[in-house]
């Protein structure tokens, strides 16, 4: 999107052809001194005389500021750097895939005056881009930073997984393609009572409502020995994998397995293979082999992947805000850190019945979202916690019984909530009860919130010293913002405009 400046320098370059492909990098402007220091780029060294020619036009067309200053670097790439830049550029802009993003994501295909790339991407990164418009910014951001034209294109490529290994073939027939299942891959296999031997189980609450052939490790808690009407003999068998606990039956009459069986006691590690079937609507487990083993070394189970955040908002519907606060001096940059220009925030606050997550609930959320250094759009709800509020709380905040008592439970607002603080990052001040709050809500619907977080009341405290306190109603004080403390939606709002506010001036999130 071109702004004033851009229109302006197109103008320079066509006037003057000892400019090069002269374009704009960046502006900040300072607003407490009033000044403006333009970052510019081109494809060749611009001359002494070009930059105070450059420098003139500027101050003649923005006599209002008090101070300009520029600078104006030569910028060119080759393939190598092309593609580290991208990389790092998609990287900065997109922090939730980051760790997704490697040496063979890009393929740069070819470097003149046109850089011509390639990402392979998988395709939930795929729709992640579709659905953000990602390819068209990283293009504009690309464009800014170095004198070149960017042209980009997508690749769909097979997510890699890493696949559990047996070292039977026959046992292919498990059904591993759900990357939703998580499995652990055992050590140290002792071969105890089965004709195969097999090292990878699934964790166990991921497969307790998984019917057929089933493969589970854990720690054995519980043995017991039985017998049926009949007097057949059969054993009880309880492991636990740190994530569940499952009882399983195995029946045998052979006395070499009996004999084997005394090897396992609790406390002892084991893998089991064994049946999943449903009797009376029930589930029940039948274990039909199981080996001694040993856990990975520093073991820690894997976090079970989240629930994907819904294609539509199905109950609270984001709604459009503008702000007066709201600088329109440029308009793709206002002074701000290039991490605020360039990314999606969203600022939230929440009121509950406590403190503490172990039982106090939610009782309103707001989420206000800053796209591009803009304030766009609100999410908000009130949320019956099922609870009764205590007087104290409805002194502070407002919410009573009565309020709340026809509005929609978290787990009905909680997928839309998702949805709106999908693919951003989460701003709050004293960010850890907000997120710690909607975290913990979350996972008990299985939905993971695993969104960076930036705490405004650090920020205050390090862009601000000379307060007397960081709270939220001072430091709003501090630039005039008003708003009705301790309700969601004031908050929120009165949070954003604060946090913009903080970060004028600005260069980089890095450097606070």
């Amino acid at each position: 999107m071109k702004n004033a400046c851009d229109v302006l320098f197109e103008t320079l370059k066509s006037q003057d052809e000892t400019l090069g492909d002269l374009r704009l990098k960046g502006a900040v402007y300072y607003q407490d001194q009033n000044s403006l220091h333009v970052d510019a780029i081109s494809d060749i060294a611009v001359s002494v005389e070009g930059k105070n020619y450059i420098l003139k036009t500027l101050k003649d067309r923005l006599d209002g500021v008090n101070d300009i200053t520029l600078s104006v670097a030569k910028s060119v790439v080759d393939k190598d750097l092309a593609k580290k830049v991208i990389i790092e550029k998609i990287k900065t802009r997109s922090f939730h895939i980051s760790h997704m993003i490697t040496d063979e994501t890009v393929n740069v295909i070819s470097v003149n005056k046109r850089v011509v790339f390639e990402l392979n991407l998988t395709e939930n990164i795929n729709d992640y881009f579709e659905r953000t418009s990602e390819m068209s910014k990283l293009i504009e951001s690309l464009s800014r930073s170095y004198a070149h034209e960017f042209v980009g294109s997508i690749k769909i490529v097979q997510e890699k997984t890493e696949a559990p290994t047996y070292e039977e073939e026959s046992l292919n027939y498990l059904e591993l393609e759900d990357s939703t299942l998580r499995y652990v891959k055992m050590q140290s296999v002792y071969k105890l009572i089965d004709d195969t031997v097999y090292d990878t189980a699934m964790y166990i609450q991921d497969g307790l409502e998984k019917l057929g052939t089933v493969f589970f490790a854990g720690v054995v808690v519980e043995k017991t020995e039985k017998a049926t009407k009949n007097g057949k003999p059969y054993f009880v068998i309880t492991v636990d994998d740190q994530t569940a606990k499952v009882t399983g039956r195995f029946f045998t009459a052979d006395k070499n397995k009996l004999k084997k069986l005394e090897k396992i006691d609790v406390g002892s590690v084991i893998i089991m293979r064994g049946e999943n079937e449903s009797f009376n609507g029930a589930i029940s487990y039948n274990i039909k082999g199981l080996h001694l083993c040993e856990y990975p070394a520093n073991f820690k189970p894997k976090e079970k992947p989240s629930l994907k955040a819904p294609d539509n908002y199905s109950l609270i519907f984001p709604k459009k805000i503008e702000s007066a606060r709201q600088s329109d001096f440029f308009t793709i940059d206002k002074g701000l850190p290039i991490e605020v220009q360039e990314g999606v925030f969203t600022v939230v606050d929440i009121e509950t019945t406590g403190t503490e997550t172990a039982y106090d609930k939610i009782t309103e959320i707001a989420g206000v979202k800053i796209e591009n250094g803009v304030i766009t759009e609100y999410y908000h709800t009130l949320v019956n916690p099922e609870v009764h509020i205590s007087d104290r709380i409805v002194e502070l905040t407002g919410i009573d019984d009565e309020l709340v008592k026809d509005s929609p439970k978290i787990s009905e607002v909680y997928p839309d909530f998702f949805k709106f603080v999908e693919n951003t990052v989460f701003v709050a001040h004293n960010a850890e009860f907000d997120f710690r709050f909607l975290y913990n809500a979350g996972k008990e619907l299985g939905y993971i919130m695993k969104n960076k977080t930036l705490d405004t009341l650090y920020l205050s405290r390090k862009i601000l010293p000379g307060l007397k306190n960081h709270k939220l109603n001072t430091v709003c004080e501090h630039f005039n913002i008003t708003f009705n403390h301790h309700r969601a939606l004031s908050d929120a709002m009165a949070t954003a405009e604060m946090f913009l506010e903080l970060l004028k001036g600005k260069k980089s999130l890095k450097d606070i």
